[in-house]
């Protein structure tokens, strides 16, 4: 898969998430993109949020919609509870559906959760590559 996400904080301090995809799933209607915690994209935990309700879901447009050639471009506008500095670190992560779990499924488990397509660490433009391995 190729592409990129970008996170910003708008004046109103709503996360501003800008994307473009390309090889992801074909034709999905309810693919989500989603901040977690965690170790690495390999070691996640749950969604990334201080909201009573889950901003990283369908019925919150946390959404991305691919074309039969696989692309998706847009943005979204959500809130998840904490600031640009606390989202620091953390890990966007392309699902290929939304079922309003908080955890992803695991490698070899019988549970049928959302699948994890693409992950990456956010990173500030302004910092070193190694910015987070403190964390």
């Amino acid at each position: 898969m190729e592409g990129w996400v970008t996170v910003e904080y708008n004046d109103n301090d709503k996360l501003v998430i800008d994307y473009s995809i390309k090889e992801g799933p074909k034709r999905c209607r309810e693919c989500v993109l989603a901040i977690y915690s965690g170790k690495s994209c390999s070691k996640l935990d749950k969604s990334y949020h201080d909201m009573e309700i889950n901003p990283w879901s369908k019925d919150e447009k946390a959404l991305y919609i691919t074309n039969k050639n696989r692309r998706a471009a847009g943005h979204f506008k959500t809130e998840n509870g904490y600031s640009y500095k606390k989202n620091e670190c953390k890990f966007i992560v392309l699902l290929d559906k939304d079922d309003g779990r908080r955890r992803l499924a695991g490698k070899g488990s019988k549970d049928k959760g959302p699948k994890k397509i693409a992950c990456g660490q956010l990173i500030p433009e302004s910092k070193p590559k190694d910015h987070c391995e403190d964390d």
